[in-house]
């Protein structure tokens, strides 16, 4: 594959407004024409094999690793398109893992598509669970926005490991999330779902051990389960539906709520939310159907313990088969005797 040299731009995020001195394409050098601080020349570095270039990562089980050296000195955007700046076609990649391992301060990135189109991230592996990695030693600013489509292949294991009120602090997906796989997060940071792309149709499942789910947009966490389970006495497992957000949770999911020796997870359900899903969980026991919410809702069920916010969560169980079959039974009993 030919190598580009690219003209530094500047490129502003959209999510906390601040500037970027980098950007390059994912098949080709940066704006210094170097993806690493050593080596022989442009290419991507795994640090597992004495930090030689690897060339550009593209295929199952492929691994993106980011450090302090790769291509954002200052934080930039990394485009999935023909062109720099997002112009030209759109380009497609399959990863097994993202590993931003070590960036500190300001090494923030947001992967963009093409101008004229939405570019596809795939997460895929041969085996086990595709992973993403924010490990950052210090500072804010040194996660990942995707502004490409997520598809996944395989369940992604999310782990972030800082935690600070930034986007681009944690893992930040900000266009569609689809596929048959899940999302399970570990770590204290931040995981957003946000963005004007539509519902995400990802079906596996969002599990939560520790720190935060923000969900900013209707269709947010897919079409599978919902579990926010504790897992020791010190995490912060939570769930947060942002303001006026109303169908976060598929209606017909579950949703699972954990404690952990006396450590409750918790979902915030902010002003105007009023979410529909199909169960309640708690520390696996089946809750009742009604309205639920904390003691500043005005829901049938309140509890302090699971909830917080002044919204409502409406548990209205997906009617059975059988129960279907008897009312159209019934229907079609009525509508025999008023033909008489």
């Amino acid at each position: 594959m030919n190598k580009k040299i690219i003209t530094p731009i500047v490129v502003a995020s959209l999510a906390v407004g601040q500037s970027f001195g980098a950007s390059a394409l994912w098949d080709g050098p940066g704006y210094n024409t170097t993806w690493t601080a050593h080596g022989d020349g442009a290419g991507w570095v795994d640090p597992s094999d004495g930090s030689t270039d690897i060339g550009i990562p593209n295929g199952v089980d492929e691994i993106a690793y980011f450090d302090n050296s790769s291509f954002y000195a200052s934080g930039g955007s990394l485009y999935l398109s023909t062109e720099n700046s997002g112009a030209g076609s759109i380009f497609n990649i399959t990863l097994g893992g993202w590993d931003s391992t070590g960036p500190t301060t300001g090494r923030g990135v947001e992967l963009r598509s093409a101008t004229a189109g939405t570019s596809t991230l795939t997460f895929e592996v041969s085996s086990g669970n595709a992973s993403i990695l924010i490990k950052n030693t210090g500072g804010t600013n040194s996660g990942v926005t995707y502004q490409v489509d997520v598809a996944l292949a395989s369940s992604v294991d999310v782990m972030v490991h800082r935690i600070y009120s930034g986007s681009l602090d944690g893992v930040n997906f900000r266009q569609l999330v689809t596929g048959t796989g899940g999302i399970n997060k570990t770590g204290k940071g931040l995981v957003r779902f946000d963005g004007t792309a539509g519902v995400n149709t990802f079906s596996g499942g969002l599990s939560v051990s520790d720190g935060i789910v923000y969900a900013s947009k209707d269709g947010a966490l897919g079409t599978g389960d919902v579990t926010i389970a504790q897992s020791a006495v010190d995490t912060t497992a939570a769930l947060e539906i942002t303001t006026g957000i109303t169908d976060a949770i598929f209606d017909t999911s579950n949703l699972y709520l954990g404690s952990f020796g006396g450590n409750f997870s918790t979902i915030t359900l902010a002003g105007g939310v009023s979410e529909t899903i199909g169960g309640l969980f708690f520390d696996g026991l089946a809750q009742s159907t009604g309205t639920w919410g904390s003691t500043s809702s005005g829901a049938t069920y309140q509890n302090d313990d699971w909830f917080a916010g002044t919204g409502v969560l409406n548990v209205v169980p997906e009617p059975s088969a059988f129960g279907l079959l008897l009312g159209i039974a019934a229907f079609g009993a009525l509508y025999i005797r008023r033909r008489r």
